[in-house]
């Protein structure tokens, strides 16, 4: 038959070969409840990760956001970038369309006043 060992914290039966209470974490050994009494209880230690964790995340939360914030900076310039190279394009290819028209009716007009000079 199993042997238990009752934790002196909160009166559970623990197995005998376990080195902390199930239910409340307190150390099982003589030696071990010692040393947690004097530097600080398991449950104490669980407890400030605990209280910690908002602030943690709060931080994390923070710096994600400002990444976030960065992100959206440079997609931002890079859409001001893109879209000032794109009205560069139009603008040369209205320049190229207008020279090309001028250069067109230029020629026109000469071949007219030959046809009318010759004839």
């Amino acid at each position: 038959m199993a042997e238990y060992f009752e934790c002196l914290n909160c009166g559970r039966l623990n197995p005998v070969d376990a080195s902390h209470c199930a239910a409340c974490g307190q150390a099982l050994g003589v030696l071990d409840s010692l040393f947690e009494r004097v530097t600080g209880s398991r449950s104490d230690w669980l407890q400030e990760l605990r209280d910690q964790a908002p602030v943690l995340k709060a931080q994390q939360e923070a710096v994600s956001q400002a990444q976030m914030a960065e992100m959206w900076a440079v997609e931002e310039r890079r859409y001001a970038a893109l879209a000032r190279a794109q009205a560069e394009r139009d603008r040369q290819q209205r320049v190229l369309v207008g020279v090309t028209v001028v250069v067109f009716v230029f020629v026109i007009l000469i071949l007219v006043a030959i046809t009318a000079l010759g004839g």
